[in-house]
């Protein structure tokens, strides 16, 4: 029997999710005003195909990258989608690096050049302030990231004091996630905790993160939060050597032997500690798309290509339009792969310094690919003196 979730509901307009019983989505709006919400539907059909779904306390969890429904942050998040369509951009996901402190050392690494022992972290007051001007300005989602987020003594009352306004997210390497940790997040409320994961082998995943306990920290983590509400997803960035087929498909074989109820495949991008290196083909992104086609026709649904999110015929480029970062130090930026400080928050509102980001000319227009992509983004580089680090000052990027 079909299962029906009002995510949105007015006397005008109602957005609904029926889950049927292969644990596919239908997506349905009803009432004089829904072609507000066509895009939105178009777009989130697009994207849930093929995704796994789970009930939680009487919630529809569809991927640790939206909020549960019902829920006040998924209501926020259509408000929003609906001021969209009226030419008012709303950030929809803060993300916050709550430390720069990290027991890795990844390829990968975003914020590497970004941090380092001089970085002061800023104070539970401080975050929490953001918190309140972010889910002010319309922001449905709040994700805790770092370096290690875990590494932070004051997480699980960050978690708590989000409360229902808006969905939160831990990304962590698990290397501190134990029993006691994952029940004192699940007390706070965590909906979503997702492992980085970079290769399905210990002794790779290990030597990638440069940390020999790195791959066992993921799965003991997994095991403890078996017996909480909390969801779980592994969040798989790929590069050109870990996203064959045969890896995949051990990773795959890892997922369903820990009951993971996501795995987020996100594409590696050239920038931090993997400037310069290679990244996944278009060749190599229709492959994974094929596996997961096979997986749909086996009625196995827990793969979730996050870069698709971004795709123009999704929801395109979400820097300076559905995204927020901040940097361990207070620093704003658009997206972590183009950081650039539009202001400190230390120092500005938050709402001020979106509206600057929504005024620069790299963020102003919709982008047929991400910002990081664009020529005019990569020549301003170039302007950039080579000892500076980011983020980077908005004058390097001017016309």
């Amino acid at each position: 029997m079909p299962q029906e979730f009002i995510a949105y509901k007015t006397k005008a307009i109602k957005l609904k999710f029926i889950r049927k019983k292969d644990g596919s989505i239908d997506i349905v709006t009803e009432g004089p005003l829904s072609p507000f919400l066509g895009s939105l539907r178009k777009k989130l059909k697009r994207y849930v195909w093929g995704m796994n779904s789970h009930i939680n306390e009487d919630k529809l969890i569809l991927s640790t990258g939206f909020p549960p429904i019902p829920s006040l942050a998924f209501e926020n998040m259509v408000k929003t989608e609906i001021k969209r369509f009226f030419g008012i951009n709303r950030p929809q996901n803060l993300t916050i690096m709550v430390t720069g402190n990290c027991q890795c050392n990844c390829q990968h690494c975003l914020v590497g050049d970004m941090i380092n022992k001089q970085t002061k972290e800023l104070p539970t007051r401080t975050i929490k302030k953001t918190i309140d001007q972010a889910i002010e300005l319309g922001v449905s989602q709040i994700l805790f990231e770092g370096g290690e987020p875990t590494l932070r003594d004051d997480l699980t009352e960050l978690v708590g004091y989000v409360g229902n306004r808006a969905s939160t997210m831990v990304v962590t390497n698990g290397l501190e996630i134990d029993q006691k940790l994952a029940n004192r997040l699940d007390n706070a409320g965590l909906d979503y905790l997702n492992f980085s994961l970079d290769s399905p082998y210990p002794e790779i995943h290990n030597k990638f993160r440069q940390n020999k306990n790195a791959f066992n920290g993921v799965i003991e983590g997994l095991k403890s939060i078996e017996n909480t509400n909390i969801t779980s997803a592994i969040l798989y960035v790929a590069t050109p050597e870990n996203s064959e087929r045969e890896k995949l498909e051990d990773l795959i074989e890892l997922c369903r032997e820990h009951s993971v109820f996501e795995l987020m495949i996100e594409e590696v991008v050239d920038t931090g500690n993997w400037s310069e290196k290679q990244t996944i083909t278009d060749q190599r992104k229709k492959e994974i798309s094929q596996l997961q086609r096979e997986l749909v026709e086996k009625e196995e649904r827990f793969i979730t290509r996050f870069y698709r999110l971004r795709e123009p015929d999704c929801f395109g480029c979400f820097a300076g339009k559905r995204w927020l970062y901040m940097s361990p130090e207070g620093e704003i930026m658009p997206c972590m792969h183009t950081p650039i400080s539009f202001g400190n928050i230390k120092k500005q509102n938050l709402k001020k310094i979106w509206k600057k980001i929504r005024r620069h000319h790299l963020y102003r227009k919709n982008k047929e690919k991400c910002v990081y992509e664009t020529q005019e983004y990569k020549k301003s580089l170039e302007n950039i003196p080579k000892n500076k680090t980011p983020p980077y000052k908005p004058k390097y990027f001017k016309r």
